[in-house]
Formats: C-alpha cells, structure tokens, sequence
C-alpha cells in the first residue's frame, strides 16, 4: 500500500493542478480526434503505465444524457493517472437514474460516484451517505418541455400560450400526452409540475385543474421508451400527440433529423423544471469525495462545459434551484391516482357543527354545502376507481366514533340495482350531522388508515380522504401525539396511505391535520370560508394542494 500511496504524497499542489488542467484538455481534444493529441498524453502503444500493484478503481455511474462528456474526461483522467504511476483507475457505467436509484434502495451496489439526471434522485435512492460535491454540484442543465410535430402546436392553438394551451386542450383536440414511467422519470415529475403551474396560471385555477385532471386521463401509456424512440414516434404521427422530452433531445433529434421530420418544443412560458445533473460522492470516503469532485472541477471547465454543449446541454445555473422532493412525490402519485385509479376511503365529518349555517350560502349548513361539494368532485373519479364512504362523530356505535356506509369497491359495479357511482352519490347526499355528535377525529383517523392498508392495492393510489370542519374533542379517544406515533410506526414505505385532509371552517384544527397528512405522505387542502368547500375538494380530485391562503 505505501508504495501506491507514495507518489501521490509527492506531487506539489501546484504540479497537480497543471497536470489536470492539461488532463481536461486532453479530454476536449479527445472530442475531436486522438490523433491530434501527442501519443504521450493520448495513451500511444509507447507510453507504459508505472503502477506496481492493483488500481484502486473508481466506480462512477452517469446518466446517458452526459456519457460523452464524462466518458472523455475518464479516458483522459485514467491516461495522466497512468503516466504518473498511480494505482487507481476511473471506470464509468452509463445507467438511467432510475435504474441506479432503484438499486440502491433495494440495498443493491452502490457506485463511488454518481451523475444522475436530476437531484430529485438523492431522495428517491434515500442513501444517508450520499452527499453532492461543493457548492456548485450540477455540470450542467436542460429544461423539460413537450415535443410536439413541427406545425402540430400552431394547429392546435397552442403555439404562444406555453403550457396552458396544453392543460387547456379539449377532447376534442385528440390531444395524446407522452408521459412515460413518471415514477421513474425525472423528466415526466417535472413535466408534471410544469403542467400543474400552467393550471393555476390562469383566472380560473379550479376549472383549469379540472381541464389538466381530463387532460392527463388522455395520456397515452403506449408512449414510452427513451426519448430518441419517443420523439421518433412524435415525428412520424399525423395525430397531435405531445411527449414529455428534454430541450437537450429536442435539439440532437433536430439536428439529425430530416426537415419533415423535425419537432418543436411547448414550454411554460417563465421558469419551469429543468435536469441539474449533479456529482454525487456515494460515501464519506475522502478518496471518493477527491474523485467527484475532480470530476467535478474539471466538468466546470471552459473545455468541459465545451464538451457538454456539444452534447445539447446548457451550463448549470449560477445558484441551484431545489424543487422539495415531496412536491414531485406529491405530482406523480396524484398524476398516478388520475390514471391509474385510485383506491380512496372518503371520511365525512358528521358532528353538530356540520349543521351551522353558512353565512353568505342562502341559508345552506355546513353539510349541505359539503354533499353538494362531493357531488360535483365526483364525476372526477376515473372508472376504474375503488371508492368507500366512512361518517365519522362520536361513539356512532359503541365501540367505534365512526360508521361505515359504503365499503371500499369499484364505483362500475352494480350494488343493490344500482350503478355503483348512482348509489354511492345517493350515500353521501343522505348524510346528516348528529345533533349533539363531538368529533372523534383521531380514532377515526388510525381506524381509516389501517382499513385501506389491510387491502393495500399495489396497482392503485391507496389513500384515505377525511373531510372535517372541526378539531378532535373525544375525551376518551387517543391524543394526537399518540395518533402521529402509530401512524409512524406502522408507515410502510411498500404499502403507503397517505391521508388526504379537506379542511374547512374556521374552526377546523388545521395544525392537527397538517401533521397527519404530513406524517403519511398526503396533503391538507385548507379553506378557512366553508363557501369554499367545493373549491378545495375539486382541488383534491384534481390533485393540486391549496395554499394556506385558500
């Protein structure tokens, strides 16, 4: 070992800061043609490698956006090394994101170091070790965007409106949106994001996520494959069809592309998702974090920005813009919910105040402005959802605060001589407050989730939906410290049920829900002015959370 680590003590700081300036040159030169480089820095049959032991190989895994760029820099890295007699070696994996992410997660080889498309995958991976390198990680940055064929957006009208022509797309249109494994696509979560800030642009965000909630059924789940294959598939269809891509693919396809065959991109017309491609050092090992963040540094270069603008991309943004991984978790599972199907136990609050009236509601109480509420999110439900129906107070029966009134089946199937979407519709609109009724929201709340995870349907979004106008005041149910606890014990990662809570009144304990939505990975979607009830349940159907301010 000490003779492998001697030549590395030796070199002056000054020496080893030339010699990988001229190691990125080299890697430039390598772009163009080896034969322009001298055969002693380009690895020639004359020059000999000095190492005496075993190298040290350093794993790195890139995605395929920016394998030739990182690939030429390894070449050129592994020559220098081996000119100068050091044991170690750069061998490079190109892998997508998803596959690497997966892997490591399922407990599975780790690289040394990783170049993943998007920092949305340090998360996704949930590898405590890993770690971005310095301060400026990202190599370089593309935007996400939708491809159109070349002349399809101006046809469809949706040419100089951004996205929001898109979300705004009638069916009419035959609109087809390419958004392919969006839980394993970086580019189809920010598309997603993309498409929901394009919704809430407009004057008329409630209706506009309603068009997005129709225009996302409208995907087309045959559109897959990598984004030469998809954009090959664009190029040659007479229908509109719209794939969710990369600036970088749009621009490579063009350019090999011949002129019938070219696409243009739609995007938002300010800001947007964009791919940071970070270096990632995967342990703490001063070696491996050396290793990024030469890679790193010599990426940041002006002749290996060069090489990465030669492959499409842009250079990376002054300051890193971080998009909260929950976000994106939140988009893909809604987006997921909406196309998949969802499999959803609806809990409504069934206590006295459900029987205030409403100021400003035409004499309506708090009940019939949330049946009127779930009347209208309904038709939103996909066919092929799994829908029950809870009323919740206190001590509705006597071991139990909450009752169930429809159990958990598809909403298609016949039940009792009637479509099962009719009957279940008839359910909710008989729902009457209990006149002296508390609210025994943290019982009903852990009974809920347990009950949708004992049938957990892994080709469905599970969730539990809870509408309440109130806080929990059962004296003898649990408290929430001890609610927040379980729900965290029995979370199961494979097996999620996140709660979705619809909050409204000016009473409600939006704290209290805040928590146990946030705890099981769901959302609380907030309005203070019980008018407003229908508003936030079309938000939860159409699967965009309400602000505070709602």
């Amino acid at each position: 070992m000490s003779q492998h680590a001697q030549p590395r003590r030796a070199r002056p700081g000054r020496t080893n800061a030339l010699r990988w300036t001229a190691v990125v040159a080299v890697a430039a030169a390598g772009a163009v043609g080896l034969s322009q480089v001298p055969d002693a820095l380009a690895g020639g049959d004359d020059v000999a490698p000095r190492c005496l032991g075993p190298a040290r190989v350093m794993d790195v895994a890139v995605t395929p956006e920016v394998r030739t760029a990182v690939t030429a820099f390894a070449t050129a890295v592994n020559r220098a090394d081996a000119q100068a007699g050091l044991c170690r070696r750069t061998s490079v994996t190109v892998e997508t994101s998803a596959t690497v992410a997966t892997r490591i997660r399922n407990g599975g080889p780790r690289p040394d170091v990783w170049v993943p498309d998007s920092s949305l995958w340090l998360s996704r991976a949930d590898t405590a070790a890993a770690r971005a390198v310095g301060p400026r990680p990202s190599i370089a940055q593309t935007p996400v965007v939708f491809a159109v064929r070349k002349g399809v957006g101006s046809g469809i009208a949706l040419r100089g409106t951004g996205l929001a022509g898109l979300v705004a797309a009638t069916p009419g249109a035959g609109v087809r949106l390419g958004l392919p494994q969006p839980d394993r696509s970086a580019v189809t979560a920010g598309a997603l994001l993309d498409l929901e800030s394009a919704a809430d642009a407009g004057a008329d965000a409630t209706s506009a996520r309603v068009a997005l909630a129709a225009t996302l059924r409208r995907s087309d789940p045959a559109l897959t494959g990598d984004p030469a294959t998809l954009l090959a598939t664009v190029s040659g269809s007479r229908d509109p069809v719209a794939v969710a891509v990369t600036d970088q693919a749009v621009a490579l396809h063009n350019a090999a592309a011949n002129l019938d065959a070219q696409v243009e991109a739609l995007r938002p017309r300010a800001g947007g998702f964009v791919l940071d491609f970070p270096v990632v050092a995967m342990t703490r090992q001063r070696d491996v974090y050396a290793a990024a963040l030469r890679l790193l540094t010599g990426l940041h270069s002006p002749q290996g920005q060069q090489l990465l603008l030669d492959a499409g991309l842009q250079p990376p943004a002054p300051a890193p813009v971080v998009t909260p991984s929950h976000t994106v978790e939140r988009a893909v599972r809604a987006y997921l919910s909406i196309t998949r199907g969802a499999r959803m136990l609806a809990v409504f609050d069934v206590s006295g105040s459900m029987g205030q009236p409403v100021p400003g509601a035409g004499g309506a109480t708090r009940m019939d402005l949330a049946r009127r509420a779930a009347a209208a999110a309904m038709p939103l439900l996909p066919p092929d959802s799994q829908v029950g129906l809870w009323e919740f107070a206190t001590h509705l029966r006597a071991q139990s605060d909450h009752r169930e009134l429809f159990p958990i089946g598809p909403v298609t199937v016949t039940a009792a001589g009637a479509d099962r979407r009719t009957a279940l519709a008839l359910a909710v609109a008989g729902l009457q407050q209990i006149p002296d009724g508390g609210t025994g929201l943290y019982d009903t709340t852990l009974a809920a989730v347990r009950a949708v995870r004992a049938n957990w349907d892994p080709d469905r979004v599970n969730s539990v939906v809870l509408l309440t106008d109130g806080r929990n005041d059962d004296p003898t149910g649990i408290d929430l410290t001890t609610l927040l606890r379980r729900l965290a014990a029995e979370n199961d990662p494979q097996r999620p049920v996140p709660v979705v809570g619809l909050v409204y009144g000016p009473d409600a304990d939006v704290a209290a829900l805040r928590e146990i939505s946030g705890v099981t990975g769901g959302a609380a979607y907030v309005a203070r002015d019980p008018r407003r009830i229908g508003e936030i349940m079309l938000d939860a159907f159409g699967r965009r959370p309400c602000e505070p301010s709602c």
